[in-house]
């Protein structure tokens, strides 16, 4: 911005001699002299709010590095765990990504198993703030093994109706 312009004018010996002199003022726009740095994670695609037990997560989810100031921060090769934070039971399928160029990781097949209720997921990496899911309500999972809880014995023909 120019905040204002002196000048003056005089002969000497026939020609004019000018002289000018601007006073400017620059104004520099900084938010901090602090240099931008991976400072935590945030999860940026959550997980769903129910799963089924011992089953894969229904979307996968995706969380990603952020700056001091909570933006984007775009670095690759961090390597991000997923873990249960709360609610308990076990967490299975890859549980640890590396952030992509753009500082994003994906995990696209998550398996929560234990008890039913309500669990979160905590994302973590050296040196940043760790980030936790929203909640996910877990329902039972698919029954695996069947059990009969009779003692009597019923003999049937295959694809026929079985009476007791």
């Amino acid at each position: 911005m120019i905040r204002s312009i002196v000048g003056r004018a005089w002969w000497r010996s026939s020609r004019l001699i000018a002289s000018a002199s601007v006073l400017a003022t620059l104004t520099l726009a900084c938010d901090s002299t602090e240099p931008r740095r991976a400072a935590a994670i945030a999860v940026v695609a959550q997980p769903p709010s129910t799963a089924q037990s011992g089953v894969a997560l229904g979307q996968a989810v995706t969380v990603e590095v952020r700056d001091q100031k909570g933006s984007a921060f775009a670095q690759s090769g961090v390597a991000i765990v997923a873990s249960i934070a709360g609610g308990g039971g076990t967490l299975g399928g890859a549980t640890t990504q590396t952030t992509n160029a753009e500082g994003r990781a994906t995990f696209p097949d998550l398996v929560i198993s234990g008890a039913v209720g309500p669990k979160t997921l905590q994302f973590v990496a050296t040196g940043l703030t760790a980030a936790t899911s929203s909640s996910i309500t877990l329902t039972p999972g698919s029954a695996t093994v069947l059990e009969g809880q009779s003692a009597a014995s019923v003999q049937a023909t295959v694809a026929s109706a079985v009476t007791a």
